[in-house]
């Protein structure tokens, strides 16, 4: 008997807004108020929000756009953004992905420069007339908080990728 029910307040549901303070609560409460279509905060919970598997699919699709590659059972799981975050910020220091498969043993690396992001070399990599293996560099520094950010420099990045290209090719 629903009509015995008492009636539920939804506000009441939600966590009191906080705005993100990071890059990566920034993209991921972005895409937690595209799915749900509606202000969030980094407290609030995927679940009260109405989220379920299908939702959690949303979001990680969402998240690709933005070059973060996320399992859907890491939303189910974290629930909020803040701890999403976190999950990202402990793992991801940068990402180096093959961007194209060549058919010689040579390998070309791209990464962003300081002030951009790899996205541009989406429309050059296909125009290249290199045989070898094509690795794309994602940017790490979306994935810094500002004070972070504003450090950073490009030793600092140079390094980054450096030990990408090392962990890529650990036989040297």
């Amino acid at each position: 008997d629903t009509k015995a029910l008492p009636k539920i307040d939804e506000q009441s549901l939600k966590e009191e807004y906080v705005a993100p303070t990071t890059p990566a609560e920034e993209i991921i409460v972005k895409a937690f108020e595209a799915v749900f279509n509606q202000k969030t905060g980094i407290h609030d919970d995927f679940t009260a929000l109405g989220g379920d598997s299908l939702t959690s699919i949303k979001v990680t699709s969402l998240l690709a756009s933005y070059n973060i590659t996320l399992s859907p059972s890491v939303v189910l799981n974290s629930k909020t953004p803040e701890k999403i975050a976190k999950i990202l910020e402990e793992e991801f220091k940068y990402q180096v992905t093959l961007a194209r498969k060549g058919t010689t043993n040579q390998n070309m690396f791209l990464i962003p420069p300081l002030s951009g992001t790899s996205l541009a070399y989406s429309t050059f990599i296909p125009r290249l007339e290199f045989e070898g293996n094509i690795y794309v560099g994602d940017d790490f520094k979306y994935l810094l908080s500002l004070e972070e950010m504003q450090k950073t420099d490009s030793s600092t990045a140079v390094e980054q990728y450096y030990q990408a290209i090392r962990d890529v090719f650990q036989d040297g």
